[in-house]
């Protein structure tokens, strides 16, 4: 009988597939935070969902780089929202 490929973490067992449904719903959870909430609860939540899903198939190259970009740019665009906001409109 093939045995199911089950990630371990530490005594929790995880399905990959369930790995990647669970980084997936907070990458989504944080593009949609950052429209309503804080930009920095976006980064937290893209960030997790990245390391979740990331943990899953981290013996690829190009997930964790594709990762590690979306971490930064959402980074990137909290700092700008957050500047921004502090900064009043000329005129």
């Amino acid at each position: 009988m093939p045995r199911s490929t089950i990630i371990t973490y530490g005594v929790v067992r995880i399905h990959p597939a369930t790995s990647l449904y669970a980084g997936g719903v907070l990458v989504a959870a944080g593009l949609f935070a950052a429209g309503r909430d804080s930009p920095w609860l976006a980064v937290a939540l893209v960030t997790l969902g990245a390391l979740v899903a990331g943990g899953t198939v981290f013996w690829t190259i190009a997930m964790p780089i594709a990762a590690l970009a979306l971490i930064v740019l959402f980074a990137l665009g909290a700092r700008r929202g957050s500047s921004a906001a502090a900064t009043p409109a000329a005129g």
